[in-house]
């Protein structure tokens, strides 16, 4: 009988050792199946998930600002450039005609010039021999002729140099076409 109680001890030992064993496992299990409380790390997520969709909603709404007013407007300053360089291409066919107009005179000059020959040194020689009165000698003197340079010139092209009683001798109107856009 001895031997049978040791053996139900032993058995109920074995049994709350048992109990114990499994309480223990099942509570370890817990653990890693249940989540753990995360504290202040939800809300905290929740908020910046909340300022995102508020800054996508900012983002959309600065978009459909941009293309209901800033299209409009490129859109209309597109067009003035289109304007604008139309003027500039009638401006650039102006010049090409002005400076054809230029060479064209210059030849006529060089002409009249070659045709005239001694005529500008003799009426020179002329002028020279007459006596001018003194105070029209201070004007003169005072004010200078000097032929204004003509753009072409400052770039190096290759024009004969004008003076100024070159100027004197074969004065030139201005065309009438020229008038026209100097009003504008």
């Amino acid at each position: 009988e001895v031997l049978v109680d040791e053996e139900d001890n032993v058995a109920e030992g074995d049994a709350c050792g048992a109990e114990l064993l499994l309480t223990s496992a099942a509570a370890d299990y817990a653990g890693y199946l249940l989540p753990s409380p995360l504290g202040g790390v939800a809300p905290t997520r929740v908020t910046r998930v909340d300022e995102f969709v508020g800054m996508l909603d900012m983002i959309r709404s600065d978009s459909s600002q941009v293309v209901s007013e800033s299209v409009p407007h490129i859109h209309a300053k597109a067009m003035e450039m289109k304007q604008l360089y139309r003027k500039i291409d009638k401006l650039e066919a102006f010049v090409k005609m002005v400076g054809n107009s230029v060479s064209g005179m210059e030849e006529q000059i060089t002409k009249a010039e070659s045709d005239l020959g001694t005529f500008p040194n003799t009426f020179k020689k002329i002028l020279h021999t007459v006596n001018v009165p003194s105070f029209l000698n201070k004007t003169s003197s005072s004010r200078q002729n000097q032929t204004p340079r003509l753009p072409a010139e400052e770039h190096g092209s290759p024009h004969r140099p004008h003076s100024a009683a070159q100027n004197h001798l074969f004065p030139v109107a201005k065309p009438a076409w020229l008038t026209c856009f100097a009003s504008q």
